[in-house]
């Protein structure tokens, strides 16, 4: 590998004198992956990569600046999410024939997307897969798997058989049948979704995992294999040796170290590996459904370790998991909930959906409806005429939301709603 590197330090310098972008473009190119590959860091190779797209764009290049954009869009997808280089991909790529650039681009996007903007994840993943199937290009497995995991989401069970049917007959060997593993993880019982991923990814299973397609499967067994005490170390070492190939995976294994962390008695030490985890799947309001997945089988051992928030998690999973009709998983949340000692929320009889951040601190429905009547400014006479109840009773109301968000004075309410980001006032 670092001879490969060298070689192309060599030519690249050779094509700057001659004044050849086209080698400069393919020898930039190998010098990003290689120092990629190399430090383990999928950082290392951009500035290379940055160098090979500005030549390429200089001299008229589409292809290498695809091809160069692409290779920055996926490190953009490990380290920081922005998805605009994997948009200008699909762009490109579609305006200059490149579809198979396009289709990979198109899929990356479209698993950033899925649990957190459902609809256009599956609007991408369908017009991957009818690319792929119609001028037969190498991407139509990794659209497949993303397809079964859409329909696992959805809880389209005919759907999601069909595709992993498909799947297993164009490529009969792991990865793709490991992939099997999505409708347990998605709608079914934690043990048994942990389960199918140790069948596919522990000693037994045989899959390279840094061979495979960028989905967060092996983060997640890294992260059961260690709350369940089952050779979690050496599933972590496995994973960081072989290549994370997401975020998600990165974030999981940090996960995963603090609940070791915590099961050793090192609290801070588990905050620590804690904020890594929340480093890489950012903001807690837009995680997509792994994030809260991972949270949830992490609660029970934090809340014994005492490190992390474990009920506000799984208050804001329940939530999360109620949005996309996700039963099963919002009865584990309750299971869990009450082994806690936790009270399990109840619906309210209103109307309006509660956010998570809201629903986290014990807002009912009913209470959310007499919040958004307080925003447009209805006094409580007129909310009760609004919700046919008795001013007495959105006086509790009232006084419930005052108390549950910390504040003296309507307006205080409001404006602490707002401040938590609810997007409906």
């Amino acid at each position: 590998m670092a001879a490969a590197g060298a070689r192309a330090q060599a030519a690249l310098e050779i094509a700057e004198a001659a004044g050849e972008p086209s080698v400069a473009c393919e020898a930039l190119y190998i010098i990003g992956r290689v120092a990629r590959n190399v430090a383990g860091d999928a950082t290392a190779g951009a500035e290379p990569l940055e160098r090979m797209v500005a030549v390429a764009e200089r001299a008229g290049f589409a292809h290498w600046t695809i091809r160069g954009l692409l290779e920055l869009g996926l490190i953009d997808r490990l380290t920081t999410r922005r998805i605009d280089r994997l948009e200008r991909v699909r762009e490109l790529g579609h305006q200059s024939g490149a579809l198979t650039l396009a289709a990979v681009a198109e899929l990356n996007i479209a698993s950033m997307l899925l649990g957190v903007e459902q609809a256009r994840a599956a609007d991408l993943i369908a017009t991957a897969t009818q690319m792929s199937r119609r001028f037969m290009l190498p991407t139509l497995g990794f659209s497949l798997t993303l397809q079964a995991l859409l329909r696992a989401i959805d809880g389209d069970r005919a759907g999601y058989d069909a595709t992993i049917a498909e799947l297993s007959s164009l490529i009969p060997s792991p990865p793709s049948a490991s992939y099997g593993q999505n409708w347990s993880l998605v709608q079914g019982d934690p043990s048994v979704a942990f389960e199918a991923l140790d069948a596919a990814w522990g000693t037994g299973g045989g899959i390279a995992l840094g061979a495979v397609l960028p989905l967060p499967h092996r983060g997640l067994w890294a992260l059961g294999s260690t709350v369940l005490d089952r050779r979690g170390a050496s599933a972590r070492a496995r994973i960081a040796e072989e290549g994370f190939g997401s975020w998600e995976n990165r974030g999981c294994v940090a996960l995963a170290a603090a609940v070791e962390m915590g099961r050793q008695g090192r609290p801070d030490a588990a905050e620590a590996e804690l904020q890594r985890f929340e480093h890489d799947f950012g903001d807690p309001q837009r995680n997509s459904w792994v994030a809260h997945l991972a949270r949830v089988w992490a609660a029970p051992a934090a809340f014994a370790d005492g490190w992390g928030r474990p009920v506000g998690w799984l208050l804001e999973a329940r939530a999360f998991f109620a949005g996309l009709r996700l039963a099963a998983q919002v009865r584990n949340c309750d299971r869990l909930l009450r082994s806690l000692g936790q009270t399990v929320p109840r619906r309210g009889r209103g109307d309006a959906t509660v956010p998570a951040n809201l629903l986290a601190i014990g807002v009912t429905s009913r209470e959310m409806d007499v919040l958004l009547l307080i925003a447009n400014g209805l006094g409580n006479r007129e909310i009760a005429e609004r919700l046919h109840v008795s001013p007495r009773t959105v006086e509790t109301h009232v006084a419930q939301l005052l108390a549950k968000t910390r504040t003296r004075t309507r307006l205080q309410l409001v404006n602490a709603a707002r401040g938590m980001r609810t997007t409906e006032l």
